[in-house]
């Protein structure tokens, strides 16, 4: 999937914070956004200059009562990610747009404790 800019001149790509800003920051582990597009949910995994994995989460679901929620679970260094329909009572599987089960529902390996 690709985001493409649409207010000119104005702001930043996710592309460019990416470039800017996101792949120096040693510190930074992951970026949650959302947005007004037809997305709904996308994630993706990049390594930083440094050589750490940073994790991008976009969740959008502007028109439906959606909720992404994450349970954090230091001692195994992990967080899971799982994605409601506040309004059908279910796990959200697939979309419109994303049809991969995976941008939904899964885990993510992120270091917790020091």
């Amino acid at each position: 999937m690709r985001w493409t800019k649409i207010h000119g001149i104005r702001g930043n790509s996710p592309e460019q914070m990416w470039d800017k800003l996101y792949r120096k920051e040693p510190n930074l582990d992951i970026i949650l956004s959302g947005d007004q597009s037809r997305v709904t949910a996308l994630r993706v995994q990049r390594k930083a200059d440094d050589g750490h994995v940073i994790h991008r989460l976009l969740s959008d679901h502007t028109s439906d009562p959606v909720l992404r929620l994450m349970r954090f679970i230091p001692e195994a260094n992990r967080i899971e990610v799982l994605t409601w329909d506040v309004k059908q009572g279910v796990l959200i599987e697939d979309t419109t747009y994303v049809h991969d089960r995976t941008q939904h529902q899964f885990s993510l390996a992120l270091k917790l404790t020091p």
